[in-house]
């Protein structure tokens, strides 16, 4: 198996392939997205709403899918489940803010869990990123995504 770090040390348009004569690939259109949630309505609806708002949206359904698809392209924000089995999103988090510290500072979080665990909660507050409480809005997904400076078409 992979380790995390290698995973996404060579993702084409991170530090290191773009060291390495790599270039970064954008969206066709919008923002690219990766939504990272392990329940599927979510990332149905999700999905449905960003791309409705000009976005290039790809969803997975764990952190291990996550890391995956962040060894093979760049993404501009990350909408990330906290918890989900295997790799909790709080630990994904420490790897994309390791290896990928644009994204890292372009991350919206998701739980449905309002007693996260305390050292997890201490490491997502001191990130200053938004978090949202399931279930959320449809206007708060775009709010918290503005916060991060991701617009959309209703943010025009």
């Amino acid at each position: 198996m992979v380790a995390p770090e290698e995973m996404l040390a060579a993702r084409p348009g991170s530090a290191a392939s773009i060291r390495g004569g790599g270039t970064a690939s954008a969206p066709s259109t919008g923002v690219s997205v990766l939504v990272v949630d392990d329940e599927p309505a979510i990332r149905l609806a999700v999905s449905s709403f960003l791309r409705g708002e000009g976005h290039a949206v790809e969803t997975v359904g764990s952190g291990a899918e996550a890391l995956e698809r962040l060894g093979q392209r760049h993404y501009d924000a990350m909408l990330l489940d906290l918890r989900m089995p295997g790799l909790t999103g709080d630990a994904l988090f420490l790897e994309v803010r390791r290896h990928d510290a644009a994204l890292a500072r372009r991350v919206v979080f998701v739980t449905g869990d309002v007693r996260a665990e305390s050292a997890a909660q201490a490491m997502i507050e001191s990130t200053g990123l938004p978090v949202l409480l399931k279930p959320f809005s449809f206007e708060d997904l775009a709010a918290a995504l503005r916060s991060v400076g991701v617009g959309g078409r209703s943010a025009a």
